[in-house]
């Protein structure tokens, strides 16, 4: 059986855009916010973290494991991981 990569949940700060038109005032009321996603680790480094959202190992001879949905979430923006 092939190796999986982790299932983990990312709690991390992303940025927060709102595309319409808004007074200055309430514009400058905008902050990031706490995220929770949900994948598979493919890569812990110092400076991000790479999740997937769907991950298929690849058992059949030949073939490298794949995935699909990623994101690149800095490391400084991560607040905890928590495996399983």
């Amino acid at each position: 059986m092939a190796e999986l990569a982790p299932a983990v949940t990312v709690v991390w700060i992303d940025a927060f855009n709102e595309s319409k038109w808004l007074p200055v005032k309430d514009g400058g009321k905008l902050k990031p916010e706490k995220t929770y996603t949900r994948g598979y680790m493919i890569a812990d480094e110092e400076d991000k973290i790479v999740i997937c959202r769907d991950y298929v190992p690849m058992e059949q001879e030949g073939y490298e494991p794949m995935g699909d949905g990623y994101i690149a979430i800095p490391r400084d923006h991560v607040i905890d991981i928590t495996f399983g």
